[in-house]
Formats: structure tokens, sequence, C-alpha cells
């Protein structure tokens, strides 16, 4: 029920759901508090408190490294990259971005992988590492075409245009968008 919530924009719904949901698991002794965590963590995001929702995704990371859950917390990695990314802490999204992206690459996550490959291309663009930028988007380009991500492959090449169109080379933006058409 959270997770409609969540998808349907009620953010604060979403985390009164996800809160009973906790209790819930407790009562039953359920392992997925750390998921939940992560939920609250995205919902809080979403309202811009970003204190509270770094704190729920820190805890949520505390469990999932403990009991081993890889793939939650390649996702619980990314979340953090993205929120210190946001707040301006770059050197920080970078050492979380990396981890996620290890991670998801370890585990073969392919829509993971280029997911974290555009969070770490911005976290470059930001920084103004522009041939970082493109050697990263290409690579998330590469893995969203192949398993037809679309969404993930128009960030790739939104990142593509602005390091090309940066490194002052915009014909390598003009024949990318030729070779898209």
């Amino acid at each position: 029920i959270g997770l409609v919530h969540l998808y349907q924009g009620d953010y604060g719904l979403a985390i009164d759901s996800f809160k009973r949901g906790l209790r819930l698991n407790k009562e039953i002794g359920a392992t997925l508090e750390s998921e939940a965590l992560m939920n609250i963590g995205v919902a809080a995001w979403k309202l811009g408190q970003r204190q509270r929702a770094e704190a729920n995704f820190r805890q949520s990371l505390r469990i999932t490294e403990r009991d081993g859950s890889r793939n939650l917390t390649a996702k619980i990695l990314h979340g953090l990259g993205r929120m210190a990314l946001e707040a301006g802490r770059q050197a920080e999204a970078d050492v979380l971005l990396q981890r996620s992206l290890d991670l998801r690459e370890e585990l073969k996550d392919q829509a993971g992988t280029a997911e974290s490959l555009n969070a770490l291309a911005w976290s470059r663009l930001i920084r103004r590492r522009f041939e970082g930028t493109a050697a990263l988007a290409q690579r998330a380009a590469e893995i969203a075409q192949k398993n037809e991500q679309a969404e993930l492959l128009w960030e790739a090449h939104t990142l593509l245009g602005i390091a090309w169109r940066r490194l002052g080379q915009p014909e390598i933006v003009l024949q990318e968008a030729r070779n898209l058409t």
C-alpha cells in the first residue's frame, strides 16, 4: 500500500503506510525492515525532508550490510549518493555512487549499472570533469540501449550531449543525434 501511495505522489500517506508495515513486520518477525526504511527515506526525500530521508537510508544501509542483501545495499548506496549530490557534497556522492556501481556490476544488474553510471556522470558534470562525464554516459547509453531501457538511455544521451558540447566538440553531439534517428 505504501508503494502505491509513493507512486501516486502521496508521500505523507506512503510514510504512514510504511511505518504501519514496519510495526507489522516486527510483530510477525518478518525481515522487510530495511526495505520499509528505505521507502520511508524515498518518500521523505520527495517531501524535502532531507535529514529524515538520509537517516532512514543510513539505518536501512546498516541493516542490509549486516544481513548481506547486496541488491538492496546497492540501491541504498545509490539513493544516498543522489542525496549527497543534491546537497552539493560531490566527493561523498562519488564514493557512494561508485560503491553502488561496483556492487551492481558484480551482481550483473544491468538497469542498476546504467542508473549508477548516469548518476556518476551527473556528478562529474557538476564538477566540470567533462571527459569523465562522456565516458560514463557512453557506457550507460550502451547498456541502456542493449537492454531497451528508454529512460536511462535518454538520460545518458543528454549527459553525452552536454559533455561533448562543453568539450568543444559539438560535431560529435550532432553525429550522435543523427545516429539516434
